[in-house]
């Protein structure tokens, strides 16, 4: 064989072999870019989900501040000479408070069963009538201000009343029964009682708290739907 066919296979090899050695790169580099490519799915899963958790729990915060945890409210029996009997009750589900003068009449926008269980009610008796209204308010919503008072024998939750310029609060419509038409149109008191102020303020700060709660419902529809659309691909977590 003369030289330069010698050299002419030699480079033929040589040319193989590189090809050969390109071919595993290739691969190689392909691998590396499948599994940086799945990092940064991953991360973006991730960020989808923190903002999905994010909102969830400001979410919850929201609901909480809006509707919280339940009270325990001892309430008169239907018959003299019953011991009180315990309820567990949702400040949100309360209408409204009404004295005639010593007992107040709590009415309920849903009924309840009392706590040992037994009939359900949507109008209920406190149960101490030595009590005024601002030992029930405070036990029934501590520091909070749902509950307000209009007149001297009259509260309402400021969620459930529109205030009307004739100096009327009216109970929201899809609220109104025939069991608490008594409650649906309550007159304004003196100003030594409602505080006028006090009471736009905490409206202003209801319909902040449910914007800011509006928008996280958003985030979190849209996150879960991104989610969902990945999972469908087949991309996520190995």
């Amino acid at each position: 064989m003369s030289t330069t066919n010698q050299e002419e296979d030699n480079l033929k090899t040589r040319i193989r072999k590189l090809m050969a050695e390109n071919e595993l790169l290739k691969e190689e580099l392909e691998i590396q870019a499948a599994f940086i490519g799945n990092l940064q799915l991953n991360l973006a899963i991730d960020k989808i989900k923190y903002g999905y958790s994010t909102a969830v729990i400001a979410t919850a915060a929201a609901d909480l501040l809006m509707d919280p945890n339940p009270k325990e409210v001892f309430c008169k029996a239907d018959k003299a000479g019953y011991s009180g009997i315990k309820y567990s009750i949702r400040l949100f589900n309360i209408l409204a408070i009404v004295s005639d003068g010593k007992a107040k009449t709590l009415f309920l926008s849903s009924p309840v069963k009392p706590s040992n269980g037994g009939k359900e009610k949507s109008k209920l008796v406190y149960g101490d009538d030595e009590a005024n209204f601002e030992k029930v308010l405070a036990q029934l919503q501590g520091r909070g201000e749902h509950l307000i008072r209009v007149s001297n024998s009259a509260v309402i939750n400021i969620y459930h009343y529109d205030f009307q310029k004739k100096g009327f609060f009216q109970l929201k419509e899809k609220n109104c029964t025939p069991e608490n038409i008594e409650i649906q149109s309550i007159k304004v008191g003196s100003d030594k009682v409602f505080d006028s102020e006090k009471y736009e303020h905490r409206l202003f700060e209801i319909n902040k708290l449910k914007k800011e709660a509006d928008e996280y419902q958003k985030k979190m529809k849209l996150a879960s739907e991104a989610i969902q659309k990945l999972t469908v691909m087949g991309l996520g977590y190995p």
